[in-house]
């Protein structure tokens, strides 16, 4: 990712999500790192992933699977409520922060996973 992206996103997720709640400042220390992949929903109908495994990904009326190289699962889904919701439903070996989202009225009206791992499977799937 180029720096002035990662920056800026270092700038954003720190400023609205309460990463300091992810170990004293560790979200924020695996953003820094470059290590790592953040995962987000956007908008209604997309999922982003940015850092390590970079694309968008189609997700409208229904709930997506994501399987990252550590062997951690997610699944991801736009709710009624006008939040995207993240469930990991099997963890890994990698580092990982996740931020829960309070309300649709949030700056960033998702939950965000930041996972030092790449998604397994092709970057555009």
């Amino acid at each position: 990712m180029e720096k002035t992206v990662m920056n800026n996103l270092i700038d954003v997720l720190s400023k609205y999500l309460q990463l300091d709640g992810c170990g004293g400042g560790y979200g924020k220390e695996l953003l820094i790192s470059e290590n790592a992949t953040v995962v987000m929903g956007y908008s209604d109908d997309l999922i982003e992933f940015d850092g390590l495994t970079h694309g968008e990904f189609p997700c409208f009326d229904k709930t997506r699977r994501f399987e990252f190289e550590d062997g951690t699962k997610i699944s991801i889904k736009y709710e009624d409520t006008g939040i995207w919701r993240i469930k990991i439903t099997k963890t890994g070996s990698s580092d990982m922060c996740f931020s829960h989202c309070e309300s649709e009225d949030d700056s960033v009206y998702s939950d965000v996973l930041i996972i030092r791992s790449r998604k397994k499977g092709k970057q555009d799937e």
